[in-house]
């Protein structure tokens, strides 16, 4: 069970140092991308928390894992807050829900849609393998009722769109319903309605790569929330075929 030991990376502590990192955005709309290079040539991945200001555990996972990888085989892109203004003022956003404005646009007043159109330019100029986003849910899905069981997102659950229903996605369900027996922790696979503005259909249906959302609930502590969303993410890595190490 190599999972658990992720919980003690709850909190950030001496960092090893990314190989790259650049800016998404402009001026006044950036965000940091962190950047590891593998020795051996293999997979490309992205993984992004902060799509939402609000879900803090999704960005402190990636804060764990930047802080505490080093990448052998393949490329690894992290984002810990692609929306950076609201993920400072610790609102799901400011003036339109970033997950709501795909493909994006530069003409909007709002920066939201600027956002996301960079973050699309992104993601075509990267062709990854593999895009994660990080989440977390208000609801659960072992607690629905009939007033909110039409609830499009909820944990804990890893949601696809279309046809991306994989192996690689049923063995990262698999193997992390291993790490966690108890039933109410374990991952449900959700099916997302269509959504045209929403960020994992444009991935696949616009750019034609593969995304997944990784949503843990709001009811856990914190640092638990940070530990599931750590695990999920590095088993998607090592699924996909990266060759990482964690510090000891």
């Amino acid at each position: 069970m190599h999972g658990f030991w992720l919980c003690i990376f709850r909190f950030r502590g001496t960092a090893m140092p990314p190989d790259t990192i650049f800016y998404l955005g402009n001026d006044t709309i950036y965000t940091p991308v962190y950047v590891f290079y593998g020795q051996q040539k293999g997979p490309v991945m992205v993984l992004d928390g902060g799509i939402h200001g609000d879900e803090v555990a999704a960005q402190l996972a990636c804060d764990s894992i930047v802080d505490n990888i080093s990448v052998q085989k393949g490329t690894l892109y992290v984002i810990p807050r692609v929306n950076l203004p609201a993920c400072h003022d610790t609102v799901r956003f400011l003036n339109k829900d970033l997950n709501r404005t795909f493909p994006g646009d530069t003409c909007w007043v709002d920066y939201e849609y600027t956002l996301s159109y960079l973050f699309m330019e992104l993601i075509d100029s990267l062709k990854p393998d593999l895009v994660i986003n990080l989440h977390e849910a208000r609801s659960h899905t072992r607690t629905m009722t009939p007033k909110n069981k039409n609830d499009k997102a909820f944990g804990n659950t890893l949601i696809y769109v279309g046809d991306t229903k994989s192996n690689l996605l049923l063995d990262v369900q698999n193997e992390i319903n291993r790490y966690y027996s108890n039933p109410e922790e374990q991952f449900m696979l959700h099916l997302f309605p269509f959504m045209a503005a929403g960020s994992l259909d444009n991935m696949y249906y616009r750019l034609n790569t593969k995304s997944y959302t990784v949503e843990t609930w709001r009811g856990y502590d914190l640092p638990f929330r940070v530990c599931l969303q750590t695990t999920v993410a590095l088993e998607f890595m090592r699924r996909l075929g990266i060759g990482f190490k964690m510090k000891e």
